[in-house]
C-alpha cells in the first residue's frame, strides 16, 4: 500500500513537469537553443519539480481531508479509548532548551503545561526540564529565581527541574545531548519543546500512547499551530498557516508515511535509539558550511531512519502550538540561520545508508533557500529571451506573418507556460481556501464566508508583494554563506513590543527599493509587455518599506481590524491557550522584585540570595580567593557589576564562597561606599 501510494504520487508529480518542459522546448525551438535558453532550461528543470511538488501535495491533501474518515493510514488511527492507560506506562521527560528567552514567557508555558498534565492525571510518569544555555548573568539568575518561585507555588520541586550549562557547546543540539548523557537512561521518551512552544496534556498523552502502540516509531512530530499573534505580520502568518497547513501536511503524510519530517520541536523521541544512533558528527572545516551542525532536526531524522526506526507526522493531532516572529526583519534573521544550517546538509546527501526519502527531505530543505537565486536567474532569463525572441521574429518575418505567428503560435505557448506556472504556484492557496469554505467549523473559525474571503485575498496580495523581497534576501544569504560568512545562533526576538523604528526599516530596505525603481525604469524603456508582466516583482521591491513597516505594527483591539485574519486559536482557544495568554498579557503576574536586576536579587536580596546560592550546589571552592577574584569582588561591591567582565561576574555568581563574601560586604558596608548600582536598586525596592 505504501509503495502504491508513492507510485501514484510520483506519477501525478511528473505530469506537470513533463507538460511544462515540453511547452518550454517548443518555445525555444523557434530560435534555437542558445546560451540564455540553455541556462533558463536548467533553472526550469529545478524549479518546475518544486512547483509541481507543492501543488500535488495540496491536491492529495485536499482529497484526504474531504474524506469523511480521513486517511486510514494516518498515525493517529493507532489511538484507542484506553490511550491514557498506555500513556502512563512509560516515563516521559519534557525538555525545553532555552537561550536568552523572556523569563516570564518561559515560566508561564511551563506552568500551564504542568497544570494541564496534573488536571488530566498524566503527571505521575512525567518530569519537566528547563535546560538553559543563557549567557547573560542578569537573565539566567532571574531564570533560577522564577523557576524556584514556580516550584514553590505549585509544590512541584520533584517534577520540574532547572539546569544551566556553564559551557553551551553546540547550542540546542548540544544541550539536548547533554541532557541525554545525564538523564536519558531514566526515561523512555523525550518531548522536545522550543521556548515559544505550547502543548496540551491531552496532546502529550496521545503522543506517548502512539509511541507505546508501535515500538518501531523513533520520532513522532506534531503539526504546531501558530497562536498569540499581535502584529499584522504575525496575524497574516497565523491565518495562512491555519488555512493552508492542513491540506499541505495531509498531502505530505499521504506519501511520506513512515518517512515523515522532524522539525526539532513539538515532537516526541524514543530516547534509547536517539542516543545510540543520532549523535551529530562534526562536519569538515569547510567555511560556513562546515564545522558544527546548526540545524540538527533533518539530520537526526535521517539517522533515526537509517537505524531502522520510522518517523511519523501526526498532522491531525490537536493541541500543539508555537509562535511566529513579530515582523519581517526578525523572520529574515531566523531564515538567515536556517539557510546556513540547511546548506550544511549538503554533506549528508552523500552519507552511506541514508534512506532515499531522507535524502529527498535534505535536498528539499536545501532547495527551499537555494531556489531563490535560481528563481532570480529564471525570471531574468525569461524576460531576456522573450525580448530576444520578439526581436528575432520581427526581423525574420514580414509584418503580417509576424503578427500571425506571435498571436496564434508564440504567445499562446508563452501564456500556456506562464499559466501553468501560476496555477501550480497558487493552487495550494486556492485549495486551502476551498477546503475552509467547505468545512463549516473552519469557515466559522476564520471569520465566516466574508471574513475568510477578504482575509484570504489580503494575505495573498501581501504575500505576492513580499515574495520578491524574500527572493533578494534569500539570494543574499546564499552568497554570504558561500563566501564563508558564518552566522552566530543568537537569541531570537519573540516580543512584538520590541519593534524596529521606521529609520531601521528604511536602512534595511532602501537598497531593494532603489533596485525596484531602476528595474521598473529600464523595463518600461525596453518593452511595455515586460514592464507589466514583471509588475508584481518590481512593485514589491518599491513598496517593501511601507509594507514591512505596516505589517510590523501591533494591531489595536478594534472590531474592524480584528475582523480580518481570524483563526480557531484566536476565536475558540482551548483552556490551556486561554490560561497562557492570560498569564502573558497580565502585567500583575510579574512580581515587583523581578523588575529589579537579577544580579542585585542574587547578591543583595536576603531571600533570593539564599535561593541562588542553594542552586549553585554544595561543592566548595578553593579555601582562599585568588588576587584576581578578590579584586573582582571589591570592584563588584564598590563599583557595580557593569565594571566587571561577563566572565568575572559569572565566576562569582557560580561560586558559593564568593557569593557569601559579596553578600556579607554589601550588608556590612556603609551605603556611601557601595556602587551606585546597589543604591539605585535599594531605592527602587523600598518604594
Amino acid at each position: 500500500m505504501i509503495k502504491f501510494r508513492r507510485i501514484v504520487f510520483l506519477t501525478a508529480l511528473l505530469i506537470p513537469i513533463l507538460w511544462g518542459l515540453t511547452v518550454f522546448f517548443r518555445i525555444t525551438s523557434f530560435r534555437g537553443i542558445e546560451m540564455a535558453e540553455y541556462y533558463q532550461g536548467i533553472s526550469l528543470c529545478v524549479l518546475f519539480p518544486l512547483l509541481s511538488y507543492g501543488a500535488m501535495i495540496s491536491i492529495f491533501g485536499f482529497i484526504q481531508r474531504r474524506k469523511k474518515k480521513g486517511d486510514n493510514l494516518r498515525i493517529t488511527s493507532l489511538l484507542q479509548e484506553d490511550w491514557k492507560e498506555k500513556a502512563l506506562k512509560s516515563p516521559l521527560a519534557i525538555v525545553m532548551p532555552i537561550y536568552g528567552e523572556d523569563v516570564k514567557s518561559t515560566i508561564s508555558r511551563i506552568k500551564v503545561i504542568y497544570q494541564s498534565l496534573k488536571d488530566q492525571n498524566l503527571i505521575s510518569n512525567t518530569d519537566i526540564f528547563i535546560l538553559s544555555d543563557t549567557r547573560d548573568p542578569d537573565l539566567w539568575v532571574k531564570e533560577e529565581l522564577a523557576y524556584h518561585d514556580l516550584c514553590e507555588e505549585l509544590h512541584c520541586f520533584d517534577k520540574i527541574f532547572y539546569r544551566r550549562r556553564k559551557i553551551n557547546l553546540n547550542g540546542k543540539s548540544g544541550n539536548l545531548a547533554d541532557f541525554c548523557r545525564r538523564w536519558g537512561k531514566i526515561y523512555r521518551y523525550m518531548l522536545v519543546l522550543d521556548a515559544d512552544s505550547m502543548m496540551t496534556a491531552e496532546c502529550i498523552g496521545k503522543m506517548t500512547a502512539i509511541m507505546e502502540s508501535d515500538a518501531n516509531i523513533g520520532i513522532l512530530q506534531t503539526s504546531p499551530k501558530l497562536f498569540g499573534a499581535k502584529t499584522l505580520f504575525q496575524k497574516m502568518n497565523q491565518f495562512s498557516s491555519s488555512l493552508l497547513g492542513g491540506s499541505f501536511l495531509a498531502g505530505a503524510g499521504y506519501w511520506q508515511l513512515d518517512a515523515g519530517s522532524y522539525w526539532g520541536h513539538n515532537a516526541i523521541i524514543r530516547i534509547k535509539p536517539f542516543m545510540e544512533h543520532c549523535a551529530l558528527p562534526h562536519l569538515p572545516e569547510y567555511g560556513a558550511i562546515g564545522g558544527k551542525i546548526l540545524s540538527h532536526d533533518t539530520v537526526e531524522s535521517a539517522l533515526m531512519r537509517r537505524a531502522g526506526y520510522s518517523v511519523f507526522v501526526a498532522y491531525d493531532l490537536e493541541g500543539s502550538y508555537e509562535e511566529s516572529p513579530p515582523n519581517l526583519l526578525d523572520s529574515l534573521k531566523r531564515d538567515n540561520r536556517w539557510c546556513q544550517g540547511n546548506l550544511q546538509h549538503i554533506w549528508f546527501l552523500f552519507v552511506k545508508n541514508i534512506p532515499f526519502l531522507n535524502r529527498l527531505h535534505i535536498l528539499l530543505g536545501i532547495l527551499s533557500y537555494l531556489s531563490a537565486p535560481i528563481w532570480g536567474m529564471y525570471i531574468f532569463l525569461s524576460l531576456w529571451n522573450y525580448w530576444e525572441d520578439f526581436r528575432f521574429l520581427n526581423f525574420s518575418l514580414l509584418p503580417k506573418e509576424f503578427e500571425f505567428f506571435t498571436n496564434q503560435i508564440y504567445l499562446p505557448l508563452y501564456y500556456e507556460l506562464l499559466g501553468l506556472s501560476l496555477t501550480l504556484l497558487f493552487l495550494p492557496r486556492i485549495l486551502g481556501y476551498i477546503d475552509a469554505m467547505l468545512t463549516r467549523n473552519l469557515r466559522k473559525a476564520h471569520g465566516g464566508s466574508i471574513g475568510l474571503t477578504l482575509s484570504f485575498l489580503l494575505e495573498t496580495i501581501t504575500s505576492i508583494f513580499l515574495a520578491p523581497v524574500y527572493l533578494i534576501y534569500y539570494t543574499t544569504f546564499i552568497f554570504y554563506t558561500l563566501a564563508n560568512r558564518k552566522i552566530e545562533w543568537a537569541p531570537q526576538n519573540r516580543d512584538s513590543n520590541k519593534s524596529y523604528s521606521f529609520q531601521s526599516i528604511l536602512q534595511s530596505f532602501f537598497g531593494i527599493t532603489l533596485l525596484g525603481i531602476v528595474v521598473a525604469y529600464v523595463l518600461n524603456d525596453f518593452s511595455e509587455v515586460l514592464f507589466y508582466s514583471s509588475l508584481p516583482i518590481w512593485s514589491g521591491w518599491i513598496l517593501s518599506i511601507p509594507i514591512v513597516y505596516i505589517t510590523s505594527l501591533t494591531i489595536p483591539s478594534r472590531r474592524i481590524l480584528n475582523f480580518f485574519f481570524k483563526t480557531q486559536e484566536e476565536t475558540e482557544p482551548n483552556k490551556e491557550l486561554s490560561q497562557l495568554l492570560r498569564l502573558l498579557n497580565t502585567e500583575t503576574n510579574t512580581p515587583k522584585d523581578y523588575l529589579l536586576s537579577g544580579i542585585f536579587l542574587a547578591l543583595a536580596h536576603p531571600r533570593y540570595f539564599r535561593i541562588h546560592k542553594g542552586m549553585q550546589g554544595k561543592k566548595k571552592a578553593h579555601p582562599s580567593f585568588s588576587l584576581e577574584t578578590k579584586k573582582a569582588i571589591d570592584d563588584l561591591v564598590h563599583l557595580g557589576p557593569n565594571e566587571l567582565s561577563r566572565k568575572s561576574l559569572s565566576s562569582i555568581l557560580t561560586n558559593a564562597d564568593a557569593l557569601e563574601e559579596v553578600h556579607f560586604k554589601i550588608w556590612s558596608s556603609r551605603p556611601e561606599t557601595l556602587g551606585s548600582f546597589w543604591r539605585e536598586n535599594w531605592a527602587y525596592l523600598n518604594n
